[in-house]
């Protein structure tokens, strides 16, 4: 599952090995929200070719691994996508449940601790109001749930809305 397509949560789909190009897990169906995939920086640089595209989505994409997803998208009983948008069209977050046990892989939901409690507190390239919108949603469910929360820029951690306010414990 790749969370959105900002290089550095791609890159690792695909490996060099004696100068070509391999899928780095070929047995592996990567889920892409297509929001993202239609992106227009994205499409253009699939459509001219750009090397940093060709030698990592347009590997699995020759290999018959892509497949792009919108909404809630179950993977096996008890892991699904689902869409949180803001930090691109499409950014999507992975979900582990095991009985009444949540583990959330969030991607860049959140990149700090201070963007976890400020959700107000967004990369100028996002869609502000539907980040923190996603932020705030996500906050209330991870905190109701006590679930264990990743992300791709943090430490594990933990996030929990007390009066209203979010609060991040690392674990």
């Amino acid at each position: 599952m790749v969370t959105h397509l900002h290089f550095d949560h791609y890159a690792g789909v695909s490996v060099e090995k004696g100068g070509a190009w391999e899928p780095t897990f070929p047995n592996a169906v990567h889920l892409i929200p297509l929001r993202d995939w239609n992106m227009p920086d994205v499409a253009d640089a699939r459509a001219k070719g750009d090397r940093d595209v060709t030698t990592t989505l347009g590997v699995i994409e020759k290999a018959g691994l892509v497949r792009l997803v919108e909404g809630r998208v179950g993977i096996t009983r008890g892991v699904y996508v689902e869409p949180f948008p803001g930090e691109s069209p499409g950014h999507q977050i992975l979900t582990v449940a095991s009985g009444q046990k949540r583990c959330y892989c969030i991607g860049d939901l959140y990149h700090t601790v201070e963007e976890a409690v400020e959700p107000g507190l967004v990369a100028t390239w996002t869609d502000r109001d539907t980040l923190v919108a996603s932020k705030v949603r996500f906050a209330s469910r991870a905190s109701r749930e006590r679930a264990l929360v990743l992300s791709g820029h943090m430490d594990p951690g933990r996030v929990s809305v007390i009066a209203g306010t979010p609060r991040w414990k690392a674990v």
